[in-house]
């Protein structure tokens, strides 16, 4: 349960979020490329809150399978995440191409109208599916149980963790910038930002395609994150501005975090590394001390 749950998060916080971010603007009328996989991933998070009420858990440092104790505690703490971060917004969006497949030039108007308005209304439910990437603490104990089969040493399974952490969130952070910078800027302001890039759109082959995009959006949140910033990318208007001071707190703290867990993995390759050399010039001392033959002392040096 827990490893299938953190595959589906793991593939929310990639796709979902490249979807709703970098495909913001692309016809709701259009069937995404997942869809049936959506579903399925909204269902079984729906229904996972519902086994929620059934597994044990430790209370007062005791374990309780009650549901007459699970349900309040679950209630209190993350029941209302977990039920915005689930709504099965695949399922409107289903409905919205049944709705938009009706709708023709021969309906009366006002009909027209409230099918279309239905259909803009499942935009803003789209973004509940980024806040599933709030979860990844709970997608990463996929790296303990791994670690575990395959018996990685800790250290190492923890810097693989942080580093899968910081790749998720500047992933998420850099659709969220493109979303962002979509919704808060004209056509033809995007277009002047895009030719900035190197994309003035004249042609077929000088369009930004949804990939490209992505890439400047990763591009500048990795320079932010990276306490870089070259400068060519900026904030343009108070929505993006108000982003980007968020991405410089965030950034500092992400960096901090790598550069403290690099520094860790290095001192205790480097620990492991002396111990054993020591451990070796002890046994060297040793036999040499005991005037053993060189022969030998090969040997031994080379099985330590």
């Amino acid at each position: 349960m827990m490893l299938m749950s953190g595959l589906l998060l793991t593939y929310s916080a990639i796709v979902s979020s490249f979807m709703v971010g970098i495909l913001w603007n692309s016809d709701t009328c259009d069937k995404l490329l997942f869809q049936e996989l959506d579903m399925f991933i909204d269902c079984f998070f729906m229904v996972e809150i519902i086994l929620t009420f059934f597994i044990g858990i430790t209370h007062h440092g005791e374990y309780c399978d009650d549901i007459r104790v699970i349900a309040p505690v679950y209630l209190k703490s993350t029941f209302v995440f977990d039920l915005v971060t689930s709504l099965p917004v695949s399922f409107f969006e289903i409905d919205s191409l049944f709705v938009c497949r009706g709708a023709n030039p021969e309906m009366e108007a006002e009909s027209d109208n409230n099918a279309f308005r239905f259909v803009r209304v499942i935009k803003p439910l789209k973004i509940a599916r980024i806040l599933r990437t709030l979860k990844l603490m709970k997608m990463l104990k996929i790296f303990s149980v791994v670690g575990d089969y395959f018996r990685i040493p800790p250290f190492l399974a923890r810097s693989m963790k942080i580093i899968v952490f910081i790749l998720l969130l500047v992933h998420a952070a850099s659709c969220m910038f493109w979303l962002i910078k979509e919704v808060s800027n004209t056509p033809e302001n995007m277009q002047r930002f895009l030719t900035t890039q190197g994309f003035p759109g004249d042609t077929a082959e000088n369009t930004a395609n949804p990939y490209q995009k992505y890439v400047i959006a990763f591009y500048f949140v990795n320079t932010v994150f990276c306490t870089i910033g070259f400068g060519d990318i900026a904030g343009m208007n108070t929505a993006e501005r108000l982003y980007c001071v968020f991405l410089f707190y965030l950034g500092v703290l992400v960096f901090g975090s790598l550069l403290a867990e690099v520094q860790d993995t290095v001192n205790k390759m480097n620990g492991e590394s002396r111990a054993r050399e020591n451990r070796i010039n002890t046994m060297v001392d040793f036999l040499r001390q005991e005037e053993v033959p060189m022969a030998l002392e090969k040997r031994l040096g080379n099985w330590a």
